[in-house]
C-alpha cells in the first residue's frame, strides 16, 4: 500500500488541489447566496412596508389587527404598539396566493327561515308584477340606506309592485362592481344605470331578480311607472297591511334576512379576506364576542355610551357563559373609542380590531356624516369593506350593541333571523342604547 501511494504523487497532489479549489468555490457560492438572500429580504421588507402603508398611517407600529393583552396605546389619528404585539397581517401582494378561511355560513346561498322573508322573496321573484322604482339618497350612512331600502320593500309589497332600485349608489365600490357604469361622475350625479343593471346587483344580486325584458316591460305591467321613493330618495311608512301583522322590528329583521341570504361572491370574498387579517389563525374563535362601539359623529344624534358600560356588558355575557378566555372583536371607526376600550379593558382580554378601522383610518373624515363623504372620495370602496366587516362580526354568538345605531341594529336583525333561527338560545345580545325605525 505504501508503494502504491508513492507511485502516484502527481495524482494525489492534483486531487488535493481540486478539493481545495472546490472548497473555495463552494464557500464563494455560499457567500453569494447569503448576499443575494439578504438583499432580497431587505427589498421585500421595503416593499411590504410600502404596501402596508396603504392601510395604516405612517409610524403606526407593527402591521397587525390583533391586540393580545390590552397593552396598546392609541393616539388621536393612529395606533402605536409596543414590541409585544403579535403580528398577523397579510400584505396585499401575498393575499392572492393565500387560501382564505371560510365563514361559518355561505352567505351567497342562505336558506330563509322566517315566513315574512319567504314572502318577500316570492314577491320579488314574481315577474308578472310591475316594477316600482326606488333610488338612494346618496348622502347618509350604509346602515341607514339599507333600512330605507327595507322600508321601500315593505311599501312595494303593499303596492303590489316589485322594488327595482335605480340610479347609482355612493356605497357601490366602483373598482369591484362596474367601472364603466359607475365612475365617480355617475356616483356624484346620480346618473341612470344601464337597462340590464340594478343598484343592488353588485352586493345583493338575489334581492331584485332580473325579469325577462319582454315580461318586465309589457304594457299591462307598465302602463305607468310606480315610484317607491320621492324627491331625493325620501320613503314614507306606507305598508299598513304588513304593520298589522308584524312589528317594525320583525319587518326589518325579515328584510335583512332576505337581503343577506344571497350576497354576491365579491362580498363573501371580502369578508374572508378581512377575517384572515383580523385573526392570527385566520379563523374566528368559537367564543367570540362582537362589541360595536358607535362613537364618532353619533354624538350629534345621541349621548355616547361610556366605555365602562361596554365593559360591564361584556362581563355580563361572560358571567352567563363561564369562559376561561375572553375574545373580543371590537368594531368601531373612531380612534378615541379604540383607545378608551384598550385603556379600560382587563389585560388578559384578547381584543381583535375590525379590519375596516385600519383600512379606512387614513381616509377618515371626522365631521358629522363623514362616512358618506369618505365613500364618495374613495369611489365606494368603504361600502364593500363595511359589508365584509359586518359578516366577520357575525362570526360571533354574543353581541354588545347600541341599536339606536343602524349598523348595530342590522347586526341584531341578522343575529335574530340567521343565528337564532338556526340555533335557538345560542346567542346573547346586550343593548346599551335601544332604538328602531
Amino acid at each position: 500500500m505504501a508503494n502504491r501511494r508513492r507511485r502516484f504523487p502527481f495524482a494525489e497532489a492534483s486531487m488535493r488541489q481540486r478539493f481545495i479549489a472546490f472548497h473555495r468555490k463552494s464557500s464563494l457560492s455560499l457567500f453569494l447566496v447569503v448576499v443575494v438572500v439578504q438583499r432580497l429580504w431587505i427589498l421585500g421588507g421595503f416593499q411590504a412596508r410600502k404596501l402596508t402603508d396603504l392601510y395604516r398611517p405612517q409610524n403606526q407600529g407593527p402591521p397587525s389587527f390583533w391586540i393580545p393583552h390590552g397593552n396598546t396605546i392609541i393616539s388621536q389619528q393612529a395606533c402605536t404598539h409596543n414590541s409585544s404585539w403579535t403580528a398577523s397581517y397579510v400584505p396585499e401582494s401575498s393575499e392572492k396566493h393565500q387560501t382564505l378561511p371560510k365563514l361559518r355560513f355561505d352567505w351567497t346561498n342562505l336558506s330563509l327561515k322566517t315566513t315574512l322573508a319567504k314572502q318577500m322573496a316570492a314577491h320579488q321573484a314574481n315577474c308578472s308584477l310591475p316594477a316600482g322604482h326606488f333610488w338612494y339618497r346618496n348622502r347618509f350612512g350604509l346602515g341607514s340606506d339599507l333600512h330605507v331600502w327595507s322600508q321601500a320593500l315593505c311599501n312595494a309589497l303593499e303596492a303590489n309592485v316589485r322594488i327595482h332600485t335605480i340610479h347609482s349608489w355612493l356605497w357601490w365600490d366602483v373598482e369591484s362592481c362596474s367601472k364603466a357604469a359607475h365612475g365617480s361622475d355617475a356616483i356624484a350625479d346620480g346618473l341612470p344605470l344601464p337597462e340590464n343593471e340594478h343598484t343592488m346587483q353588485c352586493y345583493f344580486p338575489k334581492s331584485e331578480p332580473n325579469c325577462t325584458h319582454e315580461l318586465a316591460l309589457s304594457p299591462n305591467n307598465h302602463s305607468q311607472t310606480y315610484n317607491l321613493a320621492r324627491g331625493r330618495g325620501r320613503v314614507g311608512m306606507d305598508c299598513p297591511t304588513l304593520a298589522e301583522s308584524y312589528s317594525i322590528a320583525e319587518i326589518r329583521s325579515s328584510s335583512m334576512e332576505f337581503l343577506f341570504s344571497g350576497i354576491s361572491a365579491k362580498v363573501q370574498y371580502e369578508a374572508q379576506r378581512q377575517m384572515k387579517r383580523v385573526f392570527p389563525s385566520g379563523v374566528a374563535p368559537n367564543d367570540l364576542i362582537t362589541v360595536h362601539m358607535r362613537w364618532g359623529d353619533k354624538a350629534n344624534e345621541m349621548a355616547l355610551v361610556p366605555v365602562q358600560k361596554y365593559l360591564d356588558a361584556v362581563q355580563h355575557i361572560l358571567s352567563n357563559r363561564g369562559r376561561k378566555h375572553v375574545h373580543i372583536l371590537l368594531a368601531t371607526e373612531d380612534p378615541k373609542a379604540l383607545r378608551a376600550f384598550q385603556e379600560a379593558a382587563p389585560v388578559d382580554w384578547n381584543v381583535y380590531v375590525d379590519a375596516y378601522f385600519h383600512e379606512m383610518l387614513p381616509h377618515r373624515i371626522e365631521a358629522y356624516n363623514g362616512s358618506p363623504k369618505m365613500s364618495r372620495e374613495l369611489n365606494g370602496r368603504p361600502g364593500l369593506a363595511a359589508l365584509g366587516s359586518l359578516l366577520v362580526a357575525m362570526e360571533a354568538n354574543d353581541f354588545v350593541l347600541t341599536t339606536a345605531s343602524n349598523w348595530s341594529r342590522i347586526m341584531n336583525e341578522l343575529r335574530i333571523a340567521v343565528l337564532e333561527s338556526r340555533y335557538p338560545g345560542s346567542t346573547q345580545m346586550v343593548d346599551l342604547r335601544s332604538g328602531e325605525w
